[in-house]
């Protein structure tokens, strides 16, 4: 076995053996803070050693990264694993070690040096989406162990702000990103003197963050619909333009999309629990489920109202969609092969606008546009129940 290749166990019933010391023989025990301590201390120290500005020796920054010529190579070149796996995982080691003033001391040098360089790596390797949830890491940390947290706060915004330019393009970590960075912020005090010759703005800067983080552009039509994924991760966003696009919520990258399919304005979009599939309404009167990953169909168009759909939920445990109408009725189906499992479920004298699944999958809420909400039993005692009437009106 080569020094450099992975060490890969093969089954968990070994980790707890190792971890545990009354199992295992004090020759072979893992301490897992112990470990976890000097795999945190590895990886800040390889960063503090390896990062430094335009790590693969970038020729331009007018390129996006997916244009320039030989990125692939440029990156195995200049990026070694070793290197890749500390900028990647730090965090993750970080999270279960004790506080300690060594990690700080190590910590302290990374957020006033290295944290733009680090931010380069992650942009090459297409690995921006977890520069948040690690900062994030950082914070509790430091909050943990009470210390200041500041900086490690204003990094996380500046990623959120930024991350989306950012990630398409490397050099707009010093080109756009921190010359318009608020002038009060902590990122801003502690880089900036280090560009001089990079942009300056004379008038019309802000000097302090801004409420909104992040703007995702791409729809050609009014927006009616978004929703965040249960882990908040991805962003499933509807349109009139008739398509539904999926983002990343750190960097704002459009991850799958646009979904096209529906030929009229996408009025809802849901996430399953699982995060793997999402279900549209539209008012060609169908509903679509896709897969979040890759965007195909895998179910649908689900037929049966006559009118548009104006609202779309899967149930708690995903194996149901519910739908609401400018019919006045709700349908509910299964998510797995698009069949009726209920429905029309009547009661309702107007447009059918927002319909959910109780926690426990039991019951469905509706409101609706006759200014009443209702809710209904989501149980079936057969395969099907061909229509079932939703009669107990809550008015407002």
């Amino acid at each position: 076995m080569d020094s450099r290749d992975t060490l890969r166990i093969q089954h968990q019933s070994f980790v707890d053996f190792l971890v545990d010391p009354i199992k295992c023989p004090a020759t072979f025990l893992i301490d897992p803070k112990r470990e976890n301590q000097s795999f945190t201390i590895a990886c800040l120290r390889k960063m503090k050693n390896g990062l430094r500005f335009n790590i693969c020796d970038l020729e331009t920054s007018y390129l996006r990264n997916s244009d320039i010529p030989n990125i692939a190579a440029r990156v195995k070149e200049h990026i070694p694993p070793e290197l890749a796996y500390s900028c990647f995982f730090w965090a993750s080691h970080l999270k279960d070690t004790p506080f300690g003033s060594e990690e700080v001391r190590y910590l302290e040098d990374f957020m006033n040096k290295q944290f733009l360089y680090w931010l380069e790596v992650l942009s090459l390797m297409k690995r921006f989406n977890v520069a948040s949830s690690m900062l994030w890491t950082l914070i509790d940390w430091l909050q943990a162990g009470g210390s200041n947290d500041t900086m490690a706060r204003d990094m996380q915004k500046f990623v959120a702000t930024f991350g989306s330019i950012i990630s398409q393009s490397v050099p707009h970590v010093y080109l756009s990103a921190l010359p318009f960075a608020p002038r009060k912020s902590a990122v801003s005090r502690q880089y900036k003197p280090g560009y001089p010759q990079t942009l300056k703005i004379e008038m019309g800067g802000q000097s302090e963050w801004p409420t909104t983080q992040n703007v995702l552009v791409g729809h050609g039509g009014s927006v009616y619909s978004v929703c965040f994924s249960l882990g908040g991760k991805r962003i499933a966003s509807g349109s009139a333009d008739r398509t539904i696009r999926v983002w990343d919520a750190e960097t704002g990258e459009v991850v799958a999309g646009p979904l096209q399919g529906h030929t009229g304005t996408v009025f809802s979009v849901a996430f399953s629990p699982d995060g793997r599939r999402i279900v549209s309404g539209s008012d060609d009167t169908t509903i679509r489920v896709w897969d979040a990953e890759t965007g195909e169909v895998v179910a649908g168009p689900l037929q049966g109202h006559n009118d548009w759909v104006r609202s779309v939920a899967f149930s708690p445990d995903g194996r149901r969609i519910v739908s609401g109408s400018e019919d006045t009725t709700i349908r509910v189906w299964d998510a797995q092969t698009g069949e009726a499992v209920a429905g029309p479920l009547q009661g309702h004298t107007g447009t059918v606008l927002s319909v959910a699944f109780s926690p426990d999958g039991r019951r469905i809420v509706s409101g609706s546009a006759d200014k009443t909400i209702r809710v209904c039993s989501a149980q079936m005692q057969g395969s099907v129940v061909s229509s079932t009437s939703c009669r107990t009106p809550f008015h407002y």
